[in-house]
């Protein structure tokens, strides 16, 4: 397939000029039947791109290389990915050979798909893109294959689309908004942008392989993130924080890469590009920095002493650590993790951290003095000290936000902890206390098995759970206000 290079030294354009072959690797190929679309014989690409097939006899057909990666049984991992056009009824993409009738010795038939750009735009059809999003898919598998060689991954979709467009609405006509990953009644799926001069991604390796960053953490550890607008720069919650971090970081992991780029625009020669190897500025350091995240996520993969397997060890157990440390999953409770993992770099660990401003002495960031300069922001956690049945105040600010921008921003949520020595039936109450504002409390409580709840009646002065069963343990509450933080 034609593979079009991103600019890493400027802008990160996609370079036309700079195109090259790449084999399409790993994926299903399928000798068919010209009279009747019988499938006679069926193997996979091998990393070179190399495939071999034997029919039963001469006859007319055609060669065909489904955009997936499918291994369903034996050693060294399962998988199930395939690149589908989300405004064609979900279809997989294919590309097909003319037909030809092979002779009875062998038969050489190459596949090649093209770009479709036409020297100043796009002017064919763009054959290479879901092979180009299957790559960095390939990529990833064996990125992660490295460290847990028998992984099973469950099935995930990623929807590419030339009307993919930066306009929120219908999925199935293309109105995806951004590229981005969710989890649903139809099952794990990436959706990626394809609208030629405006935002195109299926050539922005690392934007494809962030998103898959996101499924790494939902099928194989636990992400905490509300999700919401980011940017470099941004006071963000730390869950937010921590996840997108995670993704920018994971990137490079995988791609082998130090830059992460993103085109858009006219041609495609607008856009951006990140050093994830270079600290951010000083202003941008803090638990509540994706860039502070990034840096040392990064960093720590290309630490020889360090490198991947710990990382997704410490990602992999993070659904069993957080509930066990009354945490969620920010830098703090990775980075604690991590020491662990690796004892004999814990002090460098530390090191690191502390020239991104952070404090990880425990997974729930006792001892962290930066505020980001919102003082409800410390503590991380607030605990629950009140008898029960008795009231105790907590103050969130928009401070680090504005307008639609403000919900996943620092401070704007207060986290809670609670503990319970013994399981029971129990009561969360929240009610509005400052006078002359109005006023909508909303929580989201995580529970000491791991599990969640949303309580986010609307319009409504106060919340309560009503009498709800909590096991023992430490418990959660990520409280908001959402009239504040809107």
């Amino acid at each position: 397939f034609e593979s079009v290079p991103s600019d890493t030294s400027t802008n990160g354009r996609l370079l036309y000029g700079s195109i090259t072959n790449k084999p399409i690797r790993g994926a299903t190929v399928q000798v068919i039947a010209a009279s009747n679309n019988a499938v006679l014989a069926s193997g996979t690409t091998s990393a070179t791109g190399a495939y071999s097939l034997t029919i039963p006899s001469a006859q007319s057909v055609y060669v065909r290389v489904r955009a997936e990666l499918l291994k369903t049984s034996g050693s060294g991992g399962t998988w199930n990915f395939t690149v589908r056009d989300n405004t064609a009824s979900d279809a997989v993409y294919v590309l097909d050979t003319a037909a030809f009738t092979p002779t009875a010795t062998a038969t050489t038939r190459n596949v090649h798909a093209a770009s479709g750009w036409g020297g100043s735009s796009y002017t064919g059809t763009r054959v290479a893109g879901p092979y180009s999003v299957l790559d960095v898919v390939y990529d990833a598998v064996q990125k992660i294959l490295s460290a847990s060689a028998n992984q099973a991954f469950p099935a995930l979709q990623l929807m590419w689309s030339v009307n993919n467009r930066p306009t929120s609405g219908n999925l199935a006509t293309g109105l995806i908004g951004t590229s981005f990953y969710t989890q649903g009644a139809s099952g794990h799926r990436i959706y990626i942008l394809g609208a030629a001069d405006t935002d195109t991604d299926e050539y922005d390796r690392p934007v494809v392989a962030h998103e898959f960053g996101h499924y790494m953490q939902s099928a194989f550890s636990r992400d905490d993130s509300i999700g919401g607008s980011h940017s470099g720069g941004d006071k963000l919650d730390m869950r937010v924080a921590f996840s997108e971090g995670w993704g920018n970081a994971w990137s490079g992991m995988a791609l082998a890469t130090q830059y992460y780029t993103d085109s858009g625009g006219a041609g495609q020669q607008s856009g951006f590009r990140v050093d994830l190897a270079a600290a951010p500025a000083a202003g941008d350091r803090g638990w509540y920095s994706e860039r502070s995240v990034q840096y040392l996520m990064y960093s720590w993969n290309a630490n020889g002493s360090i490198g991947f397997t710990p990382i997704f060890t410490v990602l992999a157990a993070m659904p069993t650590t957080l509930p066990a440390d009354g945490a969620l999953s920010t830098i703090h409770s990775f980075a604690f993790r991590l020491k662990q993992a690796v004892p004999g770099q814990a002090a460098a660990i530390d090191t690191q951290l502390a020239g991104m401003s952070i404090t990880a002495a425990s997974p729930v960031g006792a001892g962290e003095t930066n505020s980001g300069g919102i003082a409800e922001a410390l503590p991380v956690y607030r605990t629950h000290t009140a008898a029960f049945g008795a009231a105790q105040n907590y103050c969130v600010t928009d401070a680090a936000g504005q307008g639609d921008f403000e919900p996943n921003k620092l401070g704007a949520h207060m986290f809670i902890r609670f503990t319970l020595a013994t399981a029971g039936t129990r009561s969360i109450s929240v009610a509005q206390t400052t006078g002359g504002v109005t006023s909508d409390p909303d929580f989201r409580l995580y529970r000491s098995d791991g599990t969640e709840a949303d309580f986010n009646t609307d319009a409504a002065a106060n919340e309560n759970t009503g009498p709800i069963a909590l096991g023992s343990g430490t418990h959660i509450i990520a409280l908001e206000d959402y009239t504040l933080t809107r």
